[in-house]
């Protein structure tokens, strides 16, 4: 009986995906993103590396880039006003944490607290 019920399930799971969850759409809009963003930051840092600003294709070179970046933010799924200033606060403490890791030298670093763990968390 229970061999039935899984297929079953499984089925019926995959067409309320397609009919009404649609969760297929969103991991593919932003897998699709993400793709985007990798494909135009290696882009961007050929440009940046090997392009010399006195080069006759380095003009064309540079509005390719912000074409392709303006393409990224089109395709790319905007962030919800209700959750934008959590995310915000998240990343400056991620990025204030990791400018203090950058300015210790490895002694200093192992004897932090950032490093300890406590509930499977990392602490500060």
């Amino acid at each position: 009986m229970i061999i039935l019920v899984i297929p079953i399930a499984i089925v019926i799971l995959e067409s309320l995906d397609n009919t009404i969850f649609r969760w297929s759409d969103g991991i593919n809009r932003y897998e699709s993103g993400v793709q985007g963003w990798g494909s135009w930051i290696r882009e961007a840092d050929y440009v940046e590396r090997n392009a010399s600003p006195n080069s006759k294709d380095y003009d064309r070179l540079l509005q390719e880039c912000n074409r392709k970046y303006i393409e990224c933010m089109d395709r790319s799924p905007q962030i919800p006003d209700k959750n934008f200033l959590k995310y915000k606060a998240e990343l400056r403490t991620k990025v204030a944490k990791s400018k203090k890791i950058d300015e210790m030298d490895l002694d200093q670093l192992c004897k932090t607290e950032i490093w300890k763990k406590k509930n499977h968390e990392w602490i500060s």
